[in-house]
């Protein structure tokens, strides 16, 4: 069996799109049930990303009609018409982060077409994400691009979608009227790099002399955007400076588009000596600094998984997180749960963590345990039975 894995998205750094394209990749290697095309149109992603995969590079037009969802959705079509002419039994988009453009799949005669939606925040929160420089008739297609998401997957014969946790599939049920018998829930896996460390003291050696961090310190690690909250983050992390804690607070959280709201805030309040910005950090960094924090703080709007949130986790750092969507089905009792949107409480439960070694111990325990259910491993084997059920309709 051939299977072609879209795969442009496997050097976006640090994003959970990129870390799921790559261990779907690398799963092949267990498995020599299925020949595996990693098929990319901009770049060939890096050779040490996929062993078994072989690359096929697809060159298509670039479309201007005005539209970007109806732009991306043909550009996607494009790709799906021409990998018709080789022998693929499937293909499997897994790049499809904006709901709003599938590839347009109208007739039979074309390969098995799986899709893997991530997310649906454009969906839910139409003002937290957009791109600022859409303007006049283009802002108002974002407006209302529910309706066009909408008629586009009515069109459609994708033949499954994969999603990434149980309330994101409901979300997908409720604003993209799918019907739950086409939706496969899988997992998302984390790293076996994201794990306890020993020789706290030549860790923080290293992190001291390489990023000049202060501890002690509380952490949050994200791919930067409004969805994230930070700004929220930062009004709860002023709040706990006033009752007395004297921590910094780390951002792992690369700048986009909407970033100098964060920074407008961190000058609102006089924070620039204790909140620390480092943008994109390296897996090997990263894990060093999930196990020195005291304390984890992911409180987002919105998330159809939350993989930070397991990396930290996996590492013994407790957690403090959001109580909607997806994240109280990850964290369950490992972590302690607020709303999102009261930084009084977000505060309050941050000092109480910080002040109780006996409570922070209890979650750290926890959290070690809770992070074993997500593997790629695990990911794995469930992706293979889509692809089989696939093939057997």
């Amino acid at each position: 069996m051939r299977i072609a894995i879209t795969s442009d998205v496997v050097d976006w750094g640090p994003t959970s799109l990129a870390r799921y394209t790559r261990n779907l990749l690398n799963i092949f290697d267990m498995n020599s049930e299925f020949q595996t095309y990693a098929v990319y149109q901009k770049r060939r992603p890096r050779e040490y990303l996929h062993r078994r995969a072989k690359s096929l590079q697809m060159n298509s037009p670039h479309f201007h009609t005005r539209n970007i969802f109806l732009d991306v959705a043909i550009d996607r079509t494009f790709l799906l018409s021409t990998l018709k002419k080789y022998p693929f039994d499937i293909v499997h988009f897994t790049d499809l982060a904006a709901v709003d453009a599938p590839p347009l799949v109208f007739h039979s005669g074309m390969p098995k077409v799986i899709v893997t939606i991530h997310g649906v925040s454009p969906l839910i929160l139409p003002s937290k994400v957009y791109w600022p420089n859409v303007g006049g008739l283009k802002r108002l297609i974002f407006r209302y691009r529910k309706f066009f998401a909408l008629l586009l997957y009515k069109l459609n014969k994708i033949n499954t979608i994969i999603t990434v946790s149980l309330s994101e599939k409901q979300n997908l049920m409720k604003y993209m009227k799918i019907p739950e018998d086409k939706i496969k829930v899988i997992y998302n896996g984390v790293e076996a790099s994201f794990r306890p460390l020993g020789q706290k003291s030549l860790l923080i050696r290293e992190l001291e002399e390489k990023y000049k961090i202060c501890f002690p310190f509380i952490l949050h690690v994200s791919v930067y955007q409004p969805t994230k909250n930070v700004v929220g983050l930062i009004k709860a992390f002023h709040k706990l400076r006033k009752l007395g804690i004297k921590h910094k607070l780390v951002l792992v959280d690369p700048p986009a588009w909407g970033y100098e709201s964060v920074i407008k805030t961190i000058e609102k309040y006089h924070l620039q000596r204790e909140v620390v910005s480092l943008g994109y950090l390296p897996d090997e960094d990263l894990v060093k600094f999930y196990n020195l924090a005291d304390l984890f703080v992911f409180p987002s709007l919105h998330e159809a998984f939350g993989l930070p949130v397991v990396e930290a986790m996996a590492c013994g750092c407790p957690v403090v997180t959001s109580n909607v969507y997806s994240l109280p089905e990850i964290v369950g009792d490992a972590a302690v749960l607020i709303n999102p949107c009261d930084t009084n409480e977000l505060s309050s439960r941050m000092f109480e963590i910080l002040t109780n070694e006996g409570l922070r111990e209890d979650l750290c325990k926890k959290g070690v345990e809770r992070a074993k259910m997500f593997s790629w491993k695990r990911s794995a084997r469930e992706h293979l039975d889509v692809y089989r059920e696939a093939l057997s309709d």
